[in-house]
C-alpha cells in the first residue's frame, strides 16, 4: 500500500510517500520514516516535533486522515488501504474556553 505523507509547518509542504503492509500501525510507519518528538499519555502519543520542526506555544500539529480531521491518535490507526496522512501546525482554539 501506499502512504502519502504531508508535514505542513512555516508556509511549506514535505510530502513523502512510502509503502506499508496492510494492517501496519500509522505511528509505527511514521517513527519509521520521520524524526519525531513526542510524548506518550494517556491518549496516545502527542507530537511536538517533526524533522526538527516544534509547535509553538499557542499550537499544536493537527493530524488529517484522508483529508479529514483525525478523530483519533496516530498509534491508534490500523492502515488498511492507500491512505493520505497529513500533519499540519494550527493555532489552539481556547474560545469556547473561559
Amino acid at each position: 500500500m501506499k502512504i502519502s505523507f504531508e508535514i505542513t509547518a512555516n508556509g511549506s509542504t514535505e510530502s513523502k510517500i512510502v509503502e506499508a503492509g496492510k494492517g501496519s500501525n500509522a505511528f509505527e510507519v511514521m517513527k519509521a520514516n520521520f524524526q519525531l518528538e513526542y510524548n506518550e499519555t494517556a491518549y496516545g502519543a502527542f507530537i511536538q516535533s517533526i524533522n526538527g520542526i516544534n509547535a509553538g506555544n499557542d499550537e499544536y500539529w493537527a493530524l488529517y486522515v484522508n483529508g479529514a480531521y483525525a478523530d483519533k491518535g496516530i498509534n491508534q490507526y490500523s492502515l488498511e488501504k492507500d491512505t493520505n496522512i497529513e500533519w499540519k501546525i494550527e493555532k489552539v482554539d481556547l474560545s469556547g474556553f473561559s
